[in-house]
């Protein structure tokens, strides 16, 4: 496996990309590609960059994948406005990329079944699926229809794969965010990436560092992402008993105090606040919170919040089952929560410095701030705990190939 890292900024690619290669015949015939280039940033940018028929030029055997974000991750550092591209070649493991348009508002559920179902279907017993990185527009998807539509895949085949990924940001703007596959863009999309064979490692961490602030209460009127109640009381006289002076400040101090989440048959999920409706007393989510959950207020020091991140980190590579000191090359894709960016503010670039500190000296990372990051927690038990649609956490997967 080799990796490689480039920026676009200031109106140049840094290092310069690698030499343009001839296309001879058609570029994708014969053997399964084996090379993923990453992108990461606004559409308009990687057209600004050069557009993918730039990048086919460099990369032309390559599946060419990424999403606009809420900040791009570059290694130990946050950017913005800028493009963030990681050149993935494997050795032996098989690459295959599937994307669905998404109709109408509130959708996902069959989008993101009939993906991951597709992606089952390339596999044979001697290339398992291993793995799949999940992308989505974020202004379009029901983050329940999301999940449903994962868990329904995942319940229909005999193995169960590991699925992580990410909603598309769109630098707060919460208008449009795109996802692409060697295309641009026409609309809301949900894009798909399978890895197959035995050689690929995976590991996974999701971590938040919120601690528990207050007891915890059944959701007992809720609609999609709209909370009304907790115990049969309204849910915002009991923010405002326990945030005091922070209650004026809602929904942006909400930020520190997000909602933890238990479904009754899933595992815990957090979930941010981004409205607060006085008049209705109602408060929405950046996801779901279904009637029967319990909920509970969380709270966080800053220092918690980084910690976190190398927890993670460290979760990542203990259930990649490498070593820390792997010598060969292995990457790591961040996806945070644009709501755990704007609580951290100006140390948002320790929480990056954690994460590589927990992996081994030649592992990349690269990511980007989302409106959602999906994952199962490997250290909950896998039949109880399904993937997830996840605020204000950091979700890492650790990829590498080694030698059987």
């Amino acid at each position: 496996m080799k990796v490689s890292s480039y920026r676009f900024a200031d109106a140049k690619w840094q290092p310069e990309l690698p030499g343009p290669v001839a296309a001879t015949g058609t570029p994708f015939a014969g053997a399964p590609r084996r090379h993923l280039v990453l992108c990461f940033g606004a559409f308009r940018t990687v057209q600004e960059a050069g557009g993918l028929e730039l990048l086919r030029q460099h990369f032309p055997h390559a599946y060419l994948v990424g999403c606009s974000t809420a900040g791009e991750i570059a290694g130990k550092r946050v950017r913005n406005r800028g493009v963030t591209l990681v050149s993935l070649e494997f050795d032996a493991t098989d690459l295959a990329c599937e994307i669905l348009p998404l109709h109408g508002e509130n959708t996902g559920e069959t989008e993101s079944r009939n993906l991951i179902t597709s992606l089952y279907e390339k596999a044979s017993e001697d290339r398992p699926l291993r793995h799949i990185i999940l992308l989505s527009d974020a202004q379009h998807v029901s983050g329940a229809g999301l999940v449903s539509g994962i868990e329904a895949a995942l319940s229909s085949q005999p193995s169960r794969v590991t699925i992580t990924g990410g909603l598309a940001g769109d630098n707060g703007r919460f208008g449009r965010s795109d996802v692409w596959c060697d295309a641009p863009p026409p609309a809301a999309q949900m894009c798909a990436i399978g890895f197959y064979g035995h050689q690929l490692q995976v590991g996974i961490g999701l971590e938040g560092g919120w601690m528990a602030l207050g007891a915890s209460r059944k959701v007992t009127r809720a609609s999609g992402n709209t909370l009304y109640e907790l115990d049969d009381r309204q849910a915002l006289d009991i923010y405002r008993d326990y945030l005091g002076e922070y209650f004026s400040g809602l929904p942006k101090t909400g930020l520190l105090f997000p909602l933890l989440v238990t479904p009754v048959d899933g595992a815990p999920v957090i979930r941010a606040l981004v409205a607060v409706d006085n008049e209705k007393a109602s408060m929405t989510y950046a996801g779901d919170i279904a009637e029967g959950s319990k909920a509970r207020l969380m709270t966080a020091g800053l220092e918690g919040l980084v910690g976190a991140a190398g927890i993670a980190a460290d979760t990542a590579l203990a259930s990649a089952a490498i070593p820390k000191d792997f010598t060969g090359d292995s990457f790591a894709l961040a996806v945070s929560c644009y709501a755990r960016r704007a609580a951290l503010g100006q140390r948002t670039d320790e929480e990056l410095e954690a994460i590589g500190a927990g992996l081994p000296d030649r592992c990349t990372v690269a990511g980007f701030y989302s409106y959602g990051e999906i994952g199962r927690d490997p250290r909950h038990d896998l039949d109880r705990a399904g993937t997830g649609l996840h605020n204000q956490t950091m979700a890492i997967t650790l990829l590498a190939e080694k030698d059987l």
